[in-house]
C-alpha cells in the first residue's frame, strides 16, 4: 500500500460531494489508490513502458504550442474542452514537476463530482512523494461528460484549465498523444504574469480516457460540416461584396 493511502482505504468516487476546492484539498481526499511504485504492475503499464522515459527525459521543455516531445507526436487541444463521447475508465499518471511549490492536482466533471487526485513534493526527503509513473484510477466516467482539471498550490491559490479570472492568462496546455488513448497536460503555476517562464511543466501528467475518446477529440470535421461552413463563408463574402456595390449607387442618388 502506498504510504499516502489511509489504512481504511480511499474515499469512494461516488461519495465525494461537490464542495469548495479549499475544503476538499485540506483533507486531501484521494480518488483512488496509487499504484505501488516499483511493482511489476507499474513497470509493465502500457503508458509507462511506451512514453514515460521520453517524457521524463524532456521534462524541462517549454510545453507551449509543441508538435512533439522527442519522438512522441502531439495534437494540440483546448484544455477547457476535454469531453468523453463514450463511457470509459479514466487513469491519471504523474510524470513530474519542475516547480518549487507543493501542488495538488484535482478534477471535476459536469455531473457535480469534484475531488483531488494527488499532491506533488519537490523534497527528496519526503517519503510520501509521488514517483514518475504513479497513477490513480478515477473509475468510469460517463460518455457526454466534461472532464476538467485544477491545481492548487501550497500558497493557497487555485488554477484551472481555463483562463484565470485573477490574471487573465492561461495556466494549462493539453495535447493528445497521436494514435493512443492518452492525453498529456501541463500546468503553469506562475501567477499574474509569466515572469520565470510560462513553460507549463510545473505539473506534468497524462490521462488515459480511452482510444475512442482521444480519436473523437482529434478527428477532422465531417465533409458535410466543412461544406456547410464553406457555404456560410461564401454567403458572407457575397453579402459584403453586394454592400460595396450598392453603397456607391446610393451616394450618387
Amino acid at each position: 500500500m502506498h504510504p499516502s493511502i489511509a489504512a481504511d482505504g480511499p474515499v469512494p468516487n461516488k461519495a465525494v460531494k461537490k464542495l469548495p476546492a479549499t475544503i476538499l484539498l485540506a483533507g486531501l481526499l484521494l480518488a483512488g489508490p496509487l499504484s505501488a511504485t516499483g511493482l511489476t504492475a507499474t513497470d509493465t503499464d502500457p503508458f509507462n513502458t511506451a512514453y514515460l522515459e521520453t517524457l521524463q527525459d524532456n521534462l524541462g521543455l517549454n510545453l507551449y504550442e509543441r508538435e512533439s516531445i522527442g519522438d512522441i507526436p502531439l495534437v494540440s487541444l483546448d484544455p477547457s474542452s476535454i469531453s468523453l463521447t463514450t463511457t470509459s475508465g479514466v487513469r491519471v499518471y504523474y510524470i513530474g514537476t519542475t516547480s518549487n511549490y507543493i501542488n495538488t492536482l484535482g478534477y471535476s466533471t459536469n455531473d457535480g463530482a469534484v475531488a483531488p487526485i494527488f499532491k506533488t513534493s519537490f523534497s527528496t526527503f519526503d517519503r510520501n512523494r509521488l514517483m514518475p509513473g504513479d497513477f490513480i484510477d478515477l473509475g468510469n466516467v460517463e460518455g457526454g461528460s466534461q472532464l476538467d482539471f485544477f491545481m492548487t498550490t501550497n500558497l493557497g491559490f487555485t488554477l484551472t484549465n481555463t483562463v484565470s479570472t485573477s490574471d487573465m492568462i492561461e495556466h494549462a496546455v493539453a495535447y493528445a498523444i497521436s494514435d493512443s488513448p492518452y492525453l498529456l497536460l501541463g500546468f503553469e503555476d506562475t501567477i499574474s504574469d509569466w515572469i520565470g517562464g510560462a513553460d507549463f511543466n510545473d505539473l506534468l501528467f497524462a490521462v488515459d480516457i480511452g482510444a475512442a475518446n482521444v480519436s473523437a477529440m482529434t478527428a477532422a470535421p465531417e465533409p458535410s460540416t466543412l461544406l456547410i461552413l464553406g457555404s456560410f463563408l461564401l454567403m458572407v463574402a457575397f453579402l459584403r461584396n453586394r454592400q460595396r456595390i450598392v453603397a456607391p449607387k446610393c451616394s450618387q442618388a
